[in-house]
């Protein structure tokens, strides 16, 4: 993306009905020159931006989609992308996957996103590509996370001293995000075995950076299916020093390796968490330095 785009980036956004601009800007919003200005320049502030330029039989070209990052405090990147109606299908998913390669180039770990719950062509995109979720108040909007330079796991976002707990099942949304900002701890959540579209780390035995820079696991509210059987095994074998707490239906049982922490037991369970955590992260303290002899 260069300055000389203000043009066509301009004539794109002018061309999008009320639903793209909302599924955008989560308004129908219609961006002034300023925003453009603002965009084009976005390598300057640490960014980057692509843009997707074609040309017409007559020689005439047309900027029909872009995607970039701004820098955010955390070392991630915030996505944004956009791409005419006429050209949706294969050029969103090409321009995700430059943006995603030239980011690792850059060394930023992640792309982070709002997208709203109905925007169903932006979910599918960053779900097969493994996103986790990060928690958020509103419901009508999740916060996803994806890993740059190519499908897999993503890292926690930043370098924070917070205990962390990885939430598996249920999409990766949990209802008790809420106790568990109070306890002071951060949440992050994955799909879950069952509905991931990627192939999960864990269940090929390999090392997956949010089970690894995590403080303990919760299994909100686990099938019987093969693939959380397996899942379940491959934590005790991978991880049996990490603790396992289980979010359960009412028919359903923890079981002896596993913390039930359904309903209001999630409360005490996190507060606990949370200070063995800091007490284990504490610096020992230093020994009273020695009397001079006599």
């Amino acid at each position: 993306m260069q300055e000389s785009d203000l043009e066509g980036l301009t004539a794109l956004y002018a061309g999008f009905d009320d639903e793209a601009l909302h599924r955008r800007f989560f308004s129908i919003y219609h961006p002034p020159t300023s925003f453009f200005e603002k965009l084009v320049t976005i390598r300057e502030r640490g960014g980057l931006g692509l843009v997707a330029i074609v040309q017409d039989q007559d020689g005439t070209e047309r900027l029909v989609g872009e995607a970039g990052y701004e820098p955010l405090e955390d070392g991630d990147g915030e996505l944004g992308i956009a791409v005419d109606r006429a050209w949706r299908g294969w050029l969103g998913p090409y321009l995700l996957d430059a943006l995603l390669d030239a980011a690792a180039e850059e060394g930023v770990p992640n792309l982070e996103a709002d997208v709203l719950c109905s925007n169903l062509s932006m979910l599918t995109l960053l779900r097969c590509r493994g996103y986790a979720l990060m928690p958020r108040d509103d419901w009508t909007v999740v916060r996803l996370l994806v890993k740059a330079g190519g499908r897999g796991a993503p890292s926690w976002p930043g370098d924070h001293d917070e205990p962390h707990l990885l939430v598996e099942g249920s999409g990766g949304s949990w209802s008790g995000v809420v106790v568990a900002d109070q306890a002071g701890v951060e949440v992050i959540g994955c799909p879950g075995p069952d509905r991931s579209s990627t192939d999960c780390p864990v269940l090929r035995g390999e090392p997956c950076p949010l089970v690894e820079e995590a403080d303990a696991i919760l299994l909100h509210h686990p099938g019987d299916s093969e693939r959380w059987e397996a899942l379940r095994a491959a934590h005790a074998r991978l991880h049996p020093e990490l603790p396992v707490l289980v979010d359960l239906r009412a028919e359903d049982r923890a079981r002896p390796s596993e913390v039930d922490v359904t309903g209001q037991r999630a409360d005490a369970v996190l507060v606990e968490m949370a200070r063995q955590v800091r007490t284990r992260r504490a610096p020992a303290s230093q020994p009273p330095p020695e009397e001079d002899a006599p």
